[in-house]
């Protein structure tokens, strides 16, 4: 809408609130925009079942100490 386009004018991207942003993060700014960082919501992992551990444990196993 063209009075939505004012309103983008007006203000910085950063002053309106953003879609799956758990807050700003205070201590960070974007480099090239200045903008604050924004800390993005997330999932918990799923429950693993028995077998699931067992093919972690055994893919930790076989990768050791490397990088």
């Amino acid at each position: 809408k063209p009075e939505d386009a004012d309103l983008f004018n007006d203000k910085k991207s950063s002053d309106f609130s953003r879609r799956g942003s758990a807050g700003i993060v205070d201590s960070m700014m974007l480099l090239k925009s200045h903008q604050s960082m924004h800390a993005p919501y997330t999932q918990e992992p799923p429950l693993m079942t028995e077998d699931m551990h067992e093919e972690r444990m055994q893919a930790v196993e076989a990768f050791g100490d490397s990088f």
